[in-house]
Protein backbone atom coordinates (compact mmCIF):
# COMPACT_ATOMS: atom_id res chain seq x y z
CA UNK A 1 0.00 0.00 0.00
CA UNK A 2 2.79 2.28 0.42
CA UNK A 3 4.80 1.37 -2.51
CA UNK A 4 1.20 2.49 -4.38
CA UNK A 5 1.17 5.94 -2.09
CA UNK A 6 4.91 6.37 -2.76
CA UNK A 7 6.13 5.12 -6.16
CA UNK A 8 2.71 5.75 -7.89
CA UNK A 9 0.45 3.17 -10.60
CA UNK A 10 3.56 2.96 -12.60
CA UNK A 11 5.84 1.77 -9.49
CA UNK A 12 3.05 -0.21 -8.21
CA UNK A 13 2.56 -2.02 -11.25
CA UNK A 14 6.07 -2.57 -11.91
CA UNK A 15 6.03 -4.25 -8.12
CA UNK A 16 3.17 -6.54 -9.10
CA UNK A 17 5.03 -7.20 -12.47
CA UNK A 18 8.06 -8.17 -10.87
CA UNK A 19 6.29 -10.64 -8.54
CA UNK A 20 4.41 -12.29 -11.30
CA UNK A 21 7.86 -13.16 -13.33
CA UNK A 22 9.49 -14.62 -10.31
CA UNK A 23 6.68 -16.22 -9.67
CA UNK A 24 6.27 -17.71 -12.93
CA UNK A 25 10.09 -18.28 -13.13
CA UNK A 26 10.48 -20.32 -10.02
CA UNK A 27 7.01 -22.46 -11.40
CA UNK A 28 8.58 -22.93 -14.95
CA UNK A 29 12.06 -23.93 -13.48
CA UNK A 30 10.71 -25.72 -10.51
CA UNK A 31 12.77 -24.45 -8.41
CA UNK A 32 10.72 -24.87 -4.29
CA UNK A 33 13.41 -22.66 -2.90
CA UNK A 34 12.81 -19.76 -5.48
CA UNK A 35 8.63 -20.18 -5.46
CA UNK A 36 9.07 -20.49 -1.58
CA UNK A 37 11.32 -16.88 -1.37
CA UNK A 38 8.99 -14.87 -4.10
CA UNK A 39 5.97 -15.83 -2.12
CA UNK A 40 7.55 -14.75 1.23
CA UNK A 41 8.57 -11.27 -0.83
CA UNK A 42 4.92 -10.84 -1.55
CA UNK A 43 3.84 -11.20 1.85
CA UNK A 44 6.84 -9.05 3.21
CA UNK A 45 6.09 -6.51 0.74
CA UNK A 46 2.36 -6.65 1.71
CA UNK A 47 2.96 -6.00 5.23
CA UNK A 48 6.04 -3.74 5.34
CA UNK A 49 8.16 -1.11 3.02
CA UNK A 50 10.91 -3.33 2.66
CA UNK A 51 12.75 -0.96 -0.03
CA UNK A 52 12.64 1.62 2.40
CA UNK A 53 15.67 0.00 4.55
CA UNK A 54 18.83 -0.68 3.25
CA UNK A 55 18.76 -4.23 4.17
CA UNK A 56 15.63 -4.70 2.66
CA UNK A 57 16.81 -3.90 -0.52
CA UNK A 58 20.05 -5.68 -0.32
CA UNK A 59 17.99 -8.76 0.34
CA UNK A 60 15.89 -8.53 -2.14
CA UNK A 61 18.59 -7.82 -4.89
CA UNK A 62 20.72 -10.69 -3.79
CA UNK A 63 18.36 -13.32 -3.38
CA UNK A 64 16.04 -12.23 -6.54
CA UNK A 65 19.09 -12.23 -8.67
CA UNK A 66 20.67 -15.28 -7.38
CA UNK A 67 17.92 -17.69 -7.86
CA UNK A 68 16.44 -16.02 -10.99
CA UNK A 69 20.80 -16.34 -12.50
CA UNK A 70 21.64 -19.38 -10.46
CA UNK A 71 19.48 -22.05 -12.02
CA UNK A 72 19.98 -21.15 -15.15
CA UNK A 73 23.73 -20.91 -14.58
CA UNK A 74 23.55 -24.35 -13.27
CA UNK A 75 21.89 -26.32 -15.88
CA UNK A 76 24.36 -25.07 -18.44
CA UNK A 77 26.99 -26.51 -16.28
CA UNK A 78 25.47 -29.84 -16.48
CA UNK A 79 25.08 -29.66 -20.02
CA UNK A 80 28.77 -28.84 -20.75
CA UNK A 81 29.45 -31.24 -18.14
CA UNK A 82 27.77 -34.27 -20.23
CA UNK A 83 29.14 -33.00 -23.78
CA UNK A 84 32.29 -33.30 -22.67
CA UNK A 85 32.47 -37.07 -20.69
Amino acid sequence: MRTFVMYGIFGFLGLILLFVVMITDAVRTKNTIYLFLSVLMVFLFAVEDMFMIQDGVVFFAMFTSFYMFAFDFLKIKRKVVRVNE
